[in-house]
């Protein structure tokens, strides 16, 4: 057999070498310790921030760093969340949407939603808020609403609170009141992905009010309860058509309104859409 004591014993003089370089501070890396290594970022050196960003380039001297944030930036976002045709006798077109405007603080939030039958609106809802945030994960959403429709239009103060709840599911609830009373609605959402590109999305949206209002044919308690399931295609991120179905059901005096008036309580439609944002 070979023996291999002189390699050995080569690498073992280079390897104290080494140890005896770095223990008199001339190995490159001798001064790295446990602090360095582990999973807490070293601190930043101040004087390097200073050569490099002037007061004139942004630099804030509060900040570890030396740089100035900017997370109140003014954005706009748009997302149209349905734009679709519902089949149906009383079928029609019907969008859903909002936008924004602000930063991470404060914006100005702008909802729509409403159905076209019969070249007549059946029903509007749009909304101005006030929103900023209570959580990470919510707002809080301070503002008006106004309903436009085939009966006189009618204006409510609202505050709600919308945002992101555990396993990702979208929700929001907003208290409505106006000089007919009180009403509330709330609603969740929660987007599938089946692939990168199929997405399967369940909706769940409910209406009480305080009162009865038979001009709209709203009756006082639940009113209104409506669930949807649609199945959209990102052909890309901010462009998805998407086809699924609605189920729509009416309760107490809006159950026997809607009966009253030759319309259906209970609706069961196809629809076809378009998802989209910017």
């Amino acid at each position: 057999m070979r023996h291999v004591s002189f390699p050995l014993s080569l690498a073992g003089a280079m390897l104290l070498s080494a140890f005896a370089q770095a223990a008199e501070g001339d190995a490159p890396h001798a001064h790295m310790d446990h602090a360095t290594t582990s999973a807490q970022p070293a601190a930043p050196v101040a004087h390097d921030a200073r050569d490099t960003v002037t007061e004139g380039a942004g630099y804030d001297s509060t900040s570890p760093y030396g740089m100035a944030m900017h997370d109140d930036l003014p954005l706009f976002h748009l997302v149209i969340e349905q734009l679709e045709y519902r089949t149906g006798d009383e079928g029609g077109v019907y969008w859903d949407g909002y936008a924004w405007y602000g930063g991470d603080a404060h914006r100005l939030w702008l909802k729509s939603e409403g159905e076209v039958s019969d070249g007549t609106v059946a029903h509007g809802r749009h909304q101005i808020f006030y929103g900023r945030p209570i959580t990470p994960f919510f707002d809080i959403l301070a503002g008006l609403r106004y309903d436009l429709d085939e009966a006189r239009g009618r204006g409510w103060f609202a505050v709600g609170v919308q945002g992101l709840a555990p396993y990702f599911f979208d929700v929001s609830a907003t208290l409505y009141a106006s000089d007919k009373g009180l009403a509330a609605n709330g609603e969740a959402s929660f987007d599938l992905l089946l692939t990168q590109k199929w997405i399967l999305q369940p909706i769940l949206e409910i209406d009480l009010y305080s009162a009865n209002d038979r001009a709209r044919g709203i009756g006082a308690s639940l009113s209104r309860f409506e669930s949807g399931l649609r199945m959209r295609y990102e052909i890309t991120r901010k462009f998805a058509p998407y086809i699924g179905f609605t189920y729509d059901r009416a309760f107490g005096n809006t159950r026997r309104y809607a009966m009253g008036g030759g319309e259906e309580p209970e609706t069961l439609r196809l629809v076809m859409g378009l998802h989209a944002w910017l």
